[in-house]
C-alpha cells in the first residue's frame, strides 16, 4: 500500500465534501436569505409608516396648540391696544375742552 495512499484518500473525501456541501447549500442559503430579507422589509415598512404616522399626529396636534396660543394672545393685544388708543383719545378730547389745561 501506497504510504500517501490515506492523505490522498482525504484529501478527495474533503474535497468532495466541501464541493457537494457547496453545491446543495448555497442555493438554500440563497433563497433563505431572499425571504429573511422580505420579512425584515414588511416588518420596516410596517414600524416605519406606523411611526411616521404617529409622529406626524403629534406634530400636527403641536402646531394646532401653538396656533391656538398665537390666536390667543393677538386677540389679548388687539384688546389692549385699543383699549390704549380709546385712552388716549379721550385724553385728548378732555384736554382739549379742559379750558386750565396748559397747552
Amino acid at each position: 500500500m501506497d504510504p500517501f495512499f490515506p492523505l490522498v484518500f482525504t484529501f478527495i473525501l474533503l474535497l468532495v465534501l466541501i464541493v457537494g456541501g457547496l453545491v446543495i447549500l448555497f442555493p438554500v442559503t440563497r433563497r433563505l436569505g431572499r425571504y429573511l430579507e422580505m420579512q425584515l422589509e414588511k416588518r420596516q415598512e410596517g414600524v416605519t409608516d406606523t411611526a411616521r404616522l404617529e409622529a406626524i399626529q403629534h406634530e400636527l396636534g403641536q402646531l394646532s396648540e401653538e396656533i391656538r396660543l398665537l390666536s390667543e394672545r393677538q386677540s389679548f393685544t388687539d384688546a389692549l391696544l385699543s383699549q390704549r388708543a380709546e385712552a388716549n383719545r379721550l385724553s385728548q378730547g378732555s384736554d382739549a375742552d379742559d379750558p386750565d389745561s396748559p397747552a
